[in-house]
């Protein structure tokens, strides 16, 4: 996109033009009103931001996707004003191209009528570009006015069904086109997942199917000692059981949502449905009375989005003014947007995680100095544990609910769910943990925790594994251990 007219760290726009799964680079002009250039891209191009070079008479972008033999593009406008070094320093930038990669692509918008063949500034300029044996796709006008103003060059590949669509909120007409590259790109396959549905009733329904389903077989099991392993999954057993009845798992085909922005609320919700019914009555009919009804829905919507960011900004700054992280990260977050670009997760990419962790720990061990033999130093205590104090159902109750919610792919029940229900759990839940702490045995699913990797700061490149740190997370319950392992 060219002429974005966008200033320095104004990025909402293109964050709220994204679709999902989509990233762009941004060149705002430094200086002057206008201008600006912006690259939006599928995130499994893998495309790669070059250093930007300032000329005088064009603004330009450069960036190279990533591919068996790389890409590099670039992204071009050039003002209306005639600017006399134009043809001297676009030549120079074509040399630097051209040394750097085989396949070239450049598209933008140089306000050079090539249609008008006897111009000496179009003849200089044909004459340039056919020298370094670039093909010029854009054979017919991309301007209101009829000119050919938009162009596509390509260089080491070829440009295949490019079309002129019709202009709607620009004078220019989008220019698109298909490129045949030797790659395979990855399929974005977002796999089904299955869930369970909870409501305000799904706890009620839980305890009265529990407490029938685990009566006939708990008795026994309870008034004698019992490996806490056991315990645990006769717990899990008849949780998931239960669960089955009173929510069984559904299928739900993950789709790709862009989250919505919490300014789109009430009216200006209402006004962008406005919007895209007349959008599509304008495709239907092609009537120019409907092409003005949608610029006029298009101008009304985009104006009320505007004010409601706007009063949605100040909202948050004035009930957080005494809250300076809230208005720092909020600030930040409009600022610095979080790249929506994400790794495609994979067995493969799991079994990379675990050797780059593993490689990690044993890099850390071999660079602390061993010694064969260390100091013993015998420590006096005043008092010594012996055993731990058997925790009543009211006790363990108390700490259950004072324990923050945490998630974790192993629980059997979530964790508020489990708080709503532990009254009918008690009984199981108190044997297990009296069982570990009298036999000083902790549960040996209590010690499998699932290892998730976090990018240490948005900004850095999701690729590269060495910018990720590793969280072990652990069920609800062998926290509820750990828990009362402390207090006791």
């Amino acid at each position: 996109m060219t002429e974005t007219w966008l200033s320095l760290g104004d990025t909402t726009a293109l964050m709220e033009l994204s679709p999902p799964d989509y990233s762009f680079f941004n060149s705002p002009r430094t200086a002057g009103r206008g201008g600006g250039i912006a690259t939006i891209f599928r995130n499994c191009f893998k495309c790669k931001r070059l250093p930007d070079e300032i000329f005088h008479s064009f603004e330009v972008q450069l960036f190279k996707v990533d591919f068996p033999t790389s890409l590099l593009c670039a992204l071009v406008y050039r003002p209306l004003k005639y600017n006399k070094d134009f043809i001297q320093e676009f030549s120079d930038f074509l040399a630097s191209l051209v040394s750097r990669s085989d396949s070239l692509l450049i598209v933008g918008d140089f306000n050079i009528h090539v249609c008008c063949h006897s111009k000496p500034l179009v003849k200089e300029f044909s004459c340039l570009m056919d020298s370094l044996n670039f093909i010029q796709s854009v054979t017919g006008p991309t301007h209101q006015k009829g000119h050919t103003l938009d162009l596509v060059f390509s260089r080491g590949f070829p440009v295949n069904n490019l079309d002129l669509c019709d202009a709607v909120i620009s004078d220019h007409c989008p220019v698109i086109f298909d490129s045949v590259l030797s790659c395979t790109l990855p399929k974005s396959y977002h796999p089904p997942r299955y869930f369970r549905c909870f409501n305000s009733s799904t706890a009620k329904s839980f305890n009265d199917v529990y407490i029938s389903t685990l009566i006939p077989t708990a008795v026994n099991v309870l008034s004698s000692s019992v490996h806490p392993d056991e315990l645990v999954e006769l717990l899990n057993s008849t949780c998931t059981s239960t669960l089955d009845s009173v929510a069984p798992l559904r299928l739900q085909r993950s789709k790709m949502m862009k989250k919505a922005q919490p300014w789109l609320q009430g009216p200006v919700r209402a006004i962008r449905q406005e919007c895209r019914r007349a959008e599509r009555s304008w495709k239907k009919n092609k009537l120019q009375i409907s092409y003005e009804i949608f610029r006029d829905c298009l101008k009304r919507y985009q104006s009320a989005a505007k004010e409601a960011q706007g009063k949605y900004m100040s909202d948050i700054i004035a009930q957080n003014a005494d809250r300076p992280k809230i208005l720092f990260n909020t600030i930040n977050a409009f600022l610095n947007p979080v790249p929506s670009a994400s790794l495609e997760f994979s067995t493969d990419l799991c079994e990379q995680f675990l050797k780059h962790f593993i490689h990690k720990v044993e890099g850390i061990r071999s660079n602390i100095p061993f010694q064969n033999s260390l100091p013993l130093e015998m420590v006096s205590h005043r008092s010594s544990l012996s055993l731990f104090q058997p925790m009543s159902p009211s006790q363990l109750y108390d700490i259950v609910l004072s324990m923050k919610p945490s998630f974790c792919h192993s629980d059997v029940l979530p964790s508020q769910i489990f708080k709503e229900v532990f009254p009918a759990l008690s009984p199981v839940v108190t044997a297990i943990i009296n069982n570990s702490l009298t036999n000083g045995i902790v549960p040996a699913s209590f010690k499998h925790a699932i290892v998730q990797p976090l990018l240490k700061k948005h900004h850095l490149d999701q690729h590269n594994l060495n910018n990720y740190r590793p969280i072990s997370k652990l069920s609800f319950i062998s926290k509820v251990l750990e828990k009362i392992s402390s207090v006791i």
